[in-house]
C-alpha cells in the first residue's frame, strides 16, 4: 500500500477525530463512489478514444487518494477494524486464487 509520512498521518488523524463518526463515514461513502465513476470514466475513455485519457486517469488517481485518505480516517476512528479488514484481505485473495485455479506465487511469504 502506500506509506504516508508522519506529518501526513498526523494530519489525517487530527481530521478524522475533528470531524468525527457520523461525518467521516458519510464522506467516505462519497469518496469511494466517486472513485468508482472515476475509475469508469477512465476506463470509457480508454475504449472510445476520445482523447481524454489523461484528464480522466489523473482525475481517477485524485478520486483514489481521495479514498485512500477515508479509509485512513476510518481506521483512526475504529481501528478494530484493522485486524478485521486484514483477515477480510486474505480470505478474499485466497478465494480469487482458489476460484480462479491460479497458483501461488513461490517465492510468496506470509
Amino acid at each position: 500500500m502506500f506509506e504516508l509520512t508522519t506529518k501526513q498521518k498526523a494530519q489525517i488523524e487530527v481530521l478524522a477525530w475533528h470531524f468525527g463518526d457520523e461525518r467521516i463515514v458519510l464522506h467516505a461513502a462519497e469518496e469511494y463512489a466517486e472513485a468508482a465513476a472515476a475509475l469508469t470514466q477512465f476506463f470509457r475513455a480508454k475504449y472510445q478514444k476520445d482523447g481524454l485519457v489523461p484528464n480522466r486517469f489523473e482525475s481517477a488517481c485524485e478520486e483514489i487518494a481521495d479514498a485512500f485518505i477515508m479509509l485512513e480516517e476510518l481506521l483512526d476512528l475504529r481501528p478494530e477494524m484493522r485486524a478485521v479488514i486484514e483477515q477480510k484481505i486474505a480470505y478474499k485473495i485466497n478465494r480469487t486464487l482458489e476460484r480462479y485455479d491460479i497458483k501461488e506465487p513461490e517465492d510468496a511469504e506470509d
